[in-house]
This record gives structure tokens, sequence and C-alpha cells, in this order.
């Protein structure tokens, strides 16, 4: 903790330093600055005006807000001259980015648009990647009504957030791009490139990436944005792009008015991961330890390519269309070792590494080890996937009412092969003997969705109500599963040597078809009423799943389960410019456990992880309560507005009858097996509050604020099983988690910078003794910097700082990473600029990762790239005449 305060104080004394110089740098300020230009836009925060021989020096504010409007002006912010539009981004008060979303306020962002208009279809954040900001003049986050209302201009209720990103009008109708190329030291290597076209009417983008320093670029196909995160491991990205819209000149409300828009790209990923963890899992009769090491390559390429288009067929029927189509290969190799311990066996250094390899090395005389295992897995797949969405909208004209259908297909074809070599080796006189063996799996997956849609809405004209309205949905999805799986079993031995068999004759060898029909009849009510709106949603759903499964050498198993059952939701919303913006969900669904769940047939595949079905599950429900208020608070004063943001949201969600796993542990034998039973009474709330303000009117010094509480109330079932005596009993478990981020900002002329101090704490009680620990603390430390200095040279710099319990010995344990990077402009432009870049500059980072459940503690380190140099030659161009 010592450490900690230390390291704490001197970042805040940089920070003031810096905060210091930065003032005297602040050229635009100086009264004695000669103006060459009579109206010059300094894009570092000043705007001057000279008019004779009076200079008038006028503030660039930051963030200015109209009714329910965030306009954040990008001219205000200190950025270097290759800066992409995430890194805008990330510099704007109450922006953030939590697990590859955007954020606003807490809310988060569905779609960043360019000029009004969808970068692309595919992956709403693309633009983030892509773009640089130097072209963009500003942002505007704001509540945006559906495509629906905007065609139509009738408001239907729906909304979605979303950041509106403005191009500068003198960039419209030219072409603008940068290349970067870079050379570091380790092999490190970069290129990354873009080129990109805007008018009223038409857009392309064209944008490439190379690299091996864990920069990725596009969005990999399986809902999951990594862009602009950091991974974990020494891999290599390649990924050359495009998109493109054009539009006629008619406006979406237009009869003939079309649009045409879409995208592709291609994926080679290479990664090379290191990773090594440690749990303590927590038993009815005191804590299971465990650690292992995984060694993996990975070789994935990957071809997408997607296409929307709108169509005004005529004033009363619109059509619109959407395709995507990807293409997967993947190469992968795992070598993994574990082991379980009754005891803690890591000594205090934490070094995982070392505890394996004494048991890989044992002669069987340990007397807290439970088992050790080695396992070499080679996979091959290929997938293919191809979907399509087509929707038409018909207006009866001479009433209020709108009849839409739509159809969706999904194509999905999945075929792995795949070599497995696992070893086990035991340290009890009671175990079985060690042994090892080899299997060959053979596996296909087709998978079809289809679904088909119809929606009647009809608008009432109600005195009093800006908006009454009666939808009635009906909507028939069928899916269908193919499944084979052919495993052929090479050896069964006591470590032995023996010429591969291929005998079909294997555990793992299955097959199954799966089908399911659903038909849903939704009806829904929607008003308004001055600053009101409400909603609600009864559903009733007829479900049917048929499974027919088939083992190797025992009967063929035909299930068929069917439901009837009503899901509700409503909705109250409040907006208002004096009280703010309020909205509270209520939705009411059902639970329902996955037909495989009910297959009595024991899966063995794996000799140390059984799993078991449960015939008798039923179906369990979930209710949710959500609630969102934000509200901005304007005060006027003499000099000016100072606008100050408040933002709270509530989570709170209870299951009945909820599928949980019964878990059994031997602790001899280090087998698990786990069986699904329902459970109920489990719930979890969650809350956080979130300030954000100008502590002057200028704007230059900004404080947000956010405080979250979250509680976790699970019903584990986790136990021993020892000479056939099951010690399992109920773990009532609580699990809490509070935390509190603060971050002050400092924007000035040329100088900008950010400090975050984030404190953590997690705690557990439960009905086992071994879960009730006490309270983990992390102390983390985010800073940032961008400092335009004299003879065009640019510092931008980032430090993480991170402090927290160590797994045994509870000694506090941290790390420091430094990055910095000087960039040098040149040319009359600045369109050339050098940078020299350093990366974990303490070398550090040791890619730690701490999770903190109801059942386990894990900690995770990861393999990072270390500390390495970067040369940088950075290039932007445009095709606009001066």
């Amino acid at each position: 903790m010592r450490y900690s305060l230390v390291v704490l104080k001197v970042v805040g004394f940089i920070f003031i330093l810096f905060a210091h110089f930065g003032v005297g740098y602040a050229m635009p300020s100086c009264p004695n600055i000669p103006i060459l230009a009579t109206d010059s836009v300094n894009t570092k925060g000043e705007k001057e005006h000279q008019l004779k021989e009076a200079k008038v020096i006028g503030t660039r504010f930051l963030l200015v807000t109209k009714k329910d409007t965030t306009i954040y002006d990008l001219d205000a912010l200190t950025l270097k001259n290759g800066a992409l539009l995430r890194e805008a981004f990330e510099k704007l008060p109450g922006i953030s980015f939590r697990n590859g979303s955007l954020y606003h306020n807490g809310q988060e962002v569905k779609r960043v648009l360019i000029n009004g208009m969808d970068f692309s279809s595919k992956n709403p954040l693309l633009a983030l990647q892509t773009l640089p900001s130097y072209i963009m003049k500003n942002i505007k986050v704001y509540e945006r009504k559906s495509d629906f209302s905007e065609k139509t201009g009738i408001d239907d209720g729906q909304q979605e957030l979303v950041a509106d990103v403005s191009v500068r009008r003198k960039y419209m109708g030219v072409w603008t791009g940068q290349l970067t190329v870079g050379v570091g030291t380790d092999k490190r290597f970069s290129g990354k490139g873009f080129g990109n076209t805007f008018t009223d009417q038409f857009r392309v983008s064209l944008f490439g990436n190379a690299n091996n320093i864990n920069e990725q670029m596009w969005y990999s196909g399986d809902g999951q944005e990594r862009a602009g995160a950091a991974q974990p491991g020494d891999n290599q990205f390649y990924t050359p792009g495009a998109t493109f819209l054009w539009k006629n000149k008619k406006t979406s409300k237009e009869k003939g008015y079309f649009l045409i828009s879409g995208g592709l790209d291609y994926n080679k990923e290479i990664y090379d991961k290191e990773e090594l963890y440690r749990t303590e899992l927590y038993l009815s009769d005191g804590s299971l330890f465990s650690a292992g090491k995984t060694i993996s390559t990975t070789k994935r390429n990957r071809f997408s390519n997607n296409l929307k288009m709108d169509w005004n067929i005529s004033n009363s029927l619109s059509a619109s269309y959407v395709a995507s189509l990807e293409l997967n290969r993947s190469r992968d190799n795992h070598n993994v070792v574990k082991a379980n311990w009754n005891e803690a066996p890591i000594v205090e250094d934490g070094n995982i590494a070392n505890a394996l390899m004494i048991l890989q090395n044992s002669n069987g005389q340990e007397q807290t080890a439970i088992d050790f295992q080695q396992r070499k897995n080679n996979f091959n797949q290929n997938n293919s996937a191809y979907q399509h969405q087509l929707s038409f909208n018909y207006h009866f004209l001479k009433s209020n009412t709108y009849l839409i259908v739509e159809h969706r297909l999904n194509l999905n074809n999945d075929a792995q092969e795949e070599q497995q070599n696992t070893y086990y080796k035991y340290f009890n006189q009671e175990a079985h003997q060690s042994y090892g063996f080899d299997r060959k799996l053979d596996t296909e997956t087709n998978k079809n969705t289809q679904d088909i849609h119809a929606r009647i809405i009809h608008y009432f004209t109600v005195k009093g109500f800006s908006r009454f309205s009666l939808y009635l949905d009906y909507r028939y999805n069928q899916s269908n599963i193919e499944y084979g799986r052919d495993g052929f079993l090479a050896n069964l031995k006591m470590r032995q040597d023996s010429p591969l068999s291929r005998a079909i004759d294997d555990e793992s060898t299955r097959s199954w078809n799966e089908k399911d029909y659903q038909h849903t009849i939704e009806p829904k009510l929607g008003i308004a009423k001055s600053i009101f709106n409400f909603e609600f949603t009864p559903t009733l759903n007829l479900k049917r799943q048929q499974l027919d499964y088939h083992k190797r050498n025992l009967p063929d198993l035909s299930l068929k389960q069917e439901y009837r059952y009503w899901a509700i939701e409503t909705l109250f919303r409040v907006r208002s410019t004096s009280l703010g913006s309020l909205l509270a969900r209520f939705h009411s669904t059902p639970n329902i456990p996955s037909i495989h769940s009910f297959v009595s047939y024991p899966d063995k595949t794996d000799p140390q992880y059984i799993v078991m079905g449960n015939e008798n599950l039923t179906m369990g429900r979930k209710n949710t309560l959500l609630a969102w208020y934000w509200r901005n608070f304007v005060q006027d004063g003499e000099k000016g507005k100072r606008t100050r943001t408040l933002s709270a949201h509530l989570l709170y969600s209870r299951q009945q009858n909820d599928v949980a796993n019964f878990t059994t542990y031997n602790r001899k034998t280090g087998v698990v097996t786990i069986q699904p039973v329902n459970v109920s009474g489990n719930w979890n709330g969650k809350v956080n509050i979130g300030f954000s303000s100008p502590i002057d009117i200028a704007q230059h010094w900004w404080l947000e604020l956010l405080a979250e509480t979250s509680l976790l109330r699970t019903k584990t079932f986790l136990g021993t099983n020892e000479q056939g005596v099951n010690s399992q009993q109920v773990n009532d478990n609580l699990l809490s988690s509070h935390s509190l981020n603060i971050t002050p900002r400092l924007r000035l002329a040329s100088f900008d910078c950010s400090l975050t101090y984030q404190l953590t704490l997690e705690s557990n009680k439960g009905t086992y003794a071994s879960a009730n620990h006490t309270g983990q603390w992390q102390h983390q430390l985010k800073g940032k910097l961008d400092w335009t200095l004299p003879f065009r040279l640019h510092l931008n710099t980032s430090i993480n700082y991170h402090n927290y319990a160590g797994y045994v010995s509870r000694k506090r344990e941290n790390w420091i990473m430094l990055d910095g990077e000087v960039e040098r402009s040149f040319l009359k432009k600045d369109n050339l600029s050098i940078a020299l870049a350093l990366h974990d500059v303490f070398n550090q980072n040791n890619g730690f990762l701490q999770e903190y459940s109801a059942t386990a503690l894990t900690q995770t380190y990861q393999q990072t790239l270390g500390r390495y140099a970067m040369l940088s030659v950075r290039y932007r161009f445009d095709t606009k005449k001066d």
C-alpha cells in the first residue's frame, strides 16, 4: 500500500508539472504573437479574429448542449496529426469504451453515423478505426428516431442513442488519406493506410492494416468488437477492406428514393499466446486449488462482405434488403498442462510454471496433489455463413395504417477436424493408475434458420395524445441443426506406444438432429402525451423442440419438449429539458433449458469431466427491472454557461427455476461430475451514478466521477465425493463489488491530459467457509497526455498502474506500464511526420487479469509484447485545391 501511495503522489506531481508548463505553451493566448490571417482556425483550442488594429480571442468550448443533444467541437481538442477518430472520442467527457462497446453518460451508443448515415451496417463502430479525426468538425450525440420514423415521419416511440460525426465541408468531394509505416526493435513492424471521399450522395472508404504489435482494426464476425482493444499474446494482423455508399438525390420520404451500401474485407490473423492461471475453487469441505499453463498458436483467414439496399418503390410501398457472406478457415494448436491440489501449492513468489514442473517430474509422492494433466490438441476448422433479410413496408394511404413483412434466412456450415493426445497422472494410491489416450474427431454442423415476421400498425388520432398506436405482430421461427461427430480412439494405454487402431468404438462418437419451431403473437400499445411515453407489450409464445439423439452402442433417443408461455414488457419514459430523461423498463421472460440438458446418457468424452443430463428440468422465469436517468444542469453566469451532467442506472433481476450446475469433485481422482438442476432465488442488482462537469467557464478543467455497486446472490452446488459419500450442499452466496472512478481532465490550447483513478473492492460471503474471503482491493491508475510543443513537436504518453492482492500470500502486487511517443511534423501543411515510440518502458506489464465469482477466484497472466521501440513515418494527403 505504501508503494501505491508513492506512485500516486509521483504521478500527481507530474500531472501538475505538465499542467504548469502546458499553460506556458498556450501560444494562441499570448497577446504578442502576430496574427497573419484575418480569420484563422487554430485546431489547438482557440479561434482568433483580427479586426484592423484590435485582436479578439474567443475560447472554443469543447461541449455544448441543445435540448437533448450533446455537441462536441473537435477543434477544441489537442490531437496528434495522425490521430484516428477513436482517439478523439476517448478524450471527450462522458464518453467511455467498455467491453468493446461505446457509452455516453453510461448509456450504450448503438451506431456511429457519418453525416447522418451508417458508415458500416455490419460493424457500427468501424468508422472509429478507419477515419482520421482531422477531417471531422464535430460529434453530435442524441437519441435518433427509428428508420421507420425517419422514413414515414410518424413517431413510433422507438429511439436509439447515436453519435453523428460531421465531415468538414472543405473535405467533401475530395479524397483524403493517410499512410503510416513503422519498424521497431524485436522485429516489430506496423503499417496502416486509408483513403476516403465523401459527398452528400456517395462515400467510398478504403483501409488496410498490417502489424505485429497487437493492433486489430476490424470486427471479427463473432459478435465481439475488438478494434482498438489490447490483445494478449504476440500476434499478427493483416486487414485490407473497403466500404461504400451511394444514394440518389431524393430524400428517404420521397418516391423513388434509393440507397445502396456495403463493404468487404479480408482478415488474416496469426495468434501466438501463452497463458498461466491459478484458481481457488470454493467447495463445501474447503477450497480446491488449480493451476495451468496454455501455449497456443492460431492461424485464421476470413473473408466477409455485406450489402444493404433501400428503395421507395411508390408513395405507399418501400423495400429493404440486407445480405452478408462470411468464409472462415482456421488452424489451431494447443498445448495444455494443468493440475489440482487439495491445499495451496504455489509458493509466495507466485511461480505457477515451477509448481506444474514439480508435478510433471514427480515420482508420485506429492501429498497434497490430486492429479496432473497434459493435453495436446490440433484443430482444423472451415466455416461458411450466409444470411439475408428482405422486408417490405406498405402504407395504406387513406389511413394511418402500415403493414411490414420480413423474411430472414441464416445458413451456416461448420466442419472441424481435431486430434487429441491426453495424459493423466495421479498422486493418490487409491486412484487409478496413470494413463493416456489418443483420439481423432471429425465433426460437422449444419444449421439453418428461417424467420417470417408480419406487423400491422395503426396510429389513432386521439385528442390530448401526441401518439396513440396499436401494433400486432406475428412471427414464425424455424431452425434445424444437424450435428455429427465421429471419434476414432487410437490408444488407451499405460503410457506405452502402440499403433493407431482407428476403431470407431469411441465414447465421443454421436450425432443428433435438433429442430425448433416457434409461433409468437405480440400485441403492443403505445401512447405519448406531452413529455410522457408509455408502452405495454404482452407476448404469447408457442414453442416446440425435438431432438433425435444417437450415441454409439446405445438405443436412439427421441426427445420432445413443448412450451406455452407469456412474456410481458412495459416501458415508461419521461423526456424534459428541465427535468431530464427517465426511462424505466420491466420485462418478464422465461428461462427455457436447452433440450440437450434432458439427454440421460452421460458424456464421458473427457474421463476427468463427466456431464450428466437431467430429465426433470422445468422452465423458469426471469424478471428484470431497468431504470436510467440523465439530466443536464445548465448554470448561467456573467461569463457564460456551464453544463453539468448527472446520470444514474439501476438494474435488478430475479430468477425462478434457473438452471445451475450440480458439480461434484473427487479429491482423490480429480474427476468432475456436472449435472444441471433447477434453483430459485438467484438475483443480481447494480446501481451506478455518474457526474461530469467543467470546473471553469472556459471548460479547461473537467471532473468526471462514477460510483458503482453490484450485488450477486446465487445458490451454487459445489461439493466433493469420496468413497461414495457425497458431501454436496447448497452454497447460498452473496458476491459484492464496489468501485469508484475519479477522472480529472485538463484541456489547454496545446495541452490535454487526463488521469483516472479506480478503486475496487470485491467481497464474497457464503454458506461454505472457504467462500467467506476478506475483501479483495484493487487500485488502478490510468493517465493520458497530449502536448503540442514548440518546433512542431508533439508528445503523447499513457501510463497504467495496477495494484492488487496476491493469490495465496495476500501480499500486494503491482506493475506499471508506460508508453510514450514523440512526433515531429514537416512540410508546409504538416502532412509529413516522423514519430519515435516506446512501449512498456519499464517492461512490467504481466497481462494480469482477476476474476472474482461466487464459486472461485481466478488470476490469469497472459503473454504480452514487452518493451520495444518503434520508428514511424506518417504521410497525410488530400486532393483539395488551395
